[in-house]
């Protein structure tokens, strides 16, 4: 990315530094983005909370976490909550 070599479970590790994020439960990518003509990467992340406020802190908490701990500014946080039977 950007002619660096970015290994994806290394910003994995650093968005489980995250209070609320699964360890069990991620997804990343990259996709190019036509309009910069470089990739994006785009991380997906189970959470805790499905409380829309809760997980802006989160999404913001794994952003700056990568961000502070890799060459990659991470613009694209996805977060998914599942509820647990029980």
């Amino acid at each position: 990315m950007g002619g660096k070599n970015i290994y994806p479970q290394d910003l994995e590790l650093l968005a489980y530094e995250c209070r609320g994020v699964h360890a069990r439960a991620r997804l990343r990518f990259w996709l190019f983005n036509e309009t910069s003509g470089t990739e994006d990467v785009v991380l997906v992340a189970e959470v805790d909370s499905s409380e829309l406020a809760e997980q802006q802190k989160i999404a913001d908490g794994i952003r700056a976490a990568v961000t502070r701990g890799s060459a990659v500014a991470l613009r694209n946080v996805h977060l998914v909550w599942e509820a647990l039977a029980g």
